[in-house]
């Protein structure tokens, strides 16, 4: 993954400010990224994830291995790498459900819910419409869940 990051340094100039952009990349894998996630940097998953995304291997490693995890910042990079991937294999869909239901105010349980929203809506449409009903209320993500509440409704 690349992702670029950088920041902005004012230099003089006498007819106004001028700014130089410094871009760096680097590369991350699903391991440091799952590191990100436990430790809750999640300015730095949200880069990773759309790279990740795009081997197939990552997309069924979160189905097969992260849904399950013991820890909910990790189900809850599991749900979101599958909310964004383009495609997710139907076995995906009850464990999905199953982090969405067991925990339903919990962040993973938010992301399994628009993660079936992109991909089944008509899976448990009440369940997922009353997941993310709950959460358009929360000061983070309130926003997204009225957008994937459309999905739904």
């Amino acid at each position: 993954m690349t992702k670029p990051s950088g920041g902005l340094s004012p230099g003089s100039n006498p007819g106004g400010a001028i700014y130089m952009i410094n871009i760096s990349y680097y590369v991350v894998d699903l391991d440091t990224v799952i590191q990100f996630a436990r430790t809750e940097r999640w300015s730095k998953v949200d880069a990773a994830i759309s790279s990740l995304i795009r081997d197939p291997s990552v997309v069924a490693r979160a189905v097969d291995d992260l849904l399950r995890s013991g820890n909910a910042h990790i189900r809850d990079l599991g749900a979101s790498i599958l909310q964004k991937a383009r495609a997710i294999p139907s076995r995906a869909l009850p464990k999905l459900y199953a982090v969405m239901h067991s925990h339903p105010k919990g962040y993973d349980g938010f992301r399994a819910a628009c993660a079936l929203a992109v991909h089944s809506p008509s899976y448990s449409t009440r369940d997922i419409r009353d997941t993310l009903r709950y959460f358009t209320r929360d000061k983070d993500v309130g926003h997204m869940a009225c957008g994937y509440l459309r999905l739904v409704s």
